[in-house]
């Protein structure tokens, strides 16, 4: 799964450094660090690899685990979060 076009957590470029976007905003530095996602009319909470982030707050996760009622539910790998 790509990351979002404007991403504020953008992928790492090829030849080793962030893109020019990198770190922008106060959810930047989260990039690339394992953080817990708790979804607001439920007891619903993912955990994962902050892959990328955009300005609506839609989050991608990688090796994304889901908990309900702070049970572990599955390994469900890549997910998008999606805000409305």
């Amino acid at each position: 799964m790509p990351a979002f076009p404007s991403a504020l957590c953008p992928l790492p470029s090829p030849r080793g450094g962030n893109s020019s976007q990198a770190d922008q905003g106060p959810r930047g530095g989260s990039c690339n660090k394992d953080v817990f996602v708790r979804l607001k009319w439920n007891e619903t909470e993912y955990k994962g690899r902050l892959v990328s982030i955009d300005s609506y707050m839609n989050l991608q996760l990688s090796g994304a685990q889901e908990y309900v009622n702070q049970k572990f539910t599955g390994s469900l790998g890549e997910v998008l979060i999606r805000c409305k």
